[in-house]
């Protein structure tokens, strides 16, 4: 049980982290906000740099907006992203694509599959 809380801890710390280093200070006017928004929801890239600084630290390639479109296109898609190590995959397929489908009415839940126990748990 002590691995099962100890696991809780580091996850309610990462997202203390997580949150604290995407809160967005803008002082925006009604149309602007609304402007922004549009431009989050519809715009792939500049919503993983907005939203997602800590994380997006070279920029958004195409083939990552390429490939956020296609599942966002098509919502029975089904597909392997083949993208070389160290090209940001896990963190866009686990973090940075489903909360930009999430914030288009896109997704409503989630299943990640790891390959095995190891890769899940860490």
């Amino acid at each position: 049980m002590s691995n099962l809380s100890d696991a809780y801890k580091r996850w309610k710390e990462h997202c203390r982290v997580v949150q604290s280093a995407t809160i967005i200070v803008r002082n925006d006017t009604p149309e602007e906000r609304t402007a922004y928004i549009k431009q989050l929801r519809a715009d792939y890239k500049f919503f993983t740099q907005e939203i997602f600084p800590h994380y997006a630290s070279a920029p958004t390639a195409t083939f990552q907006v390429r490939d956020a479109n296609k599942v966002k296109s098509d919502r029975n898609f089904f597909g392997v992203w083949e993208w070389p190590r160290e090209h940001a995959k896990s963190v866009h397929a686990d973090v940075i694509l489903p909360t930009w489908l999430w914030i288009n009415g896109e997704l409503n839940g989630m299943v990640l599959v790891g390959k095995n126990e190891t890769d899940a748990c860490n």
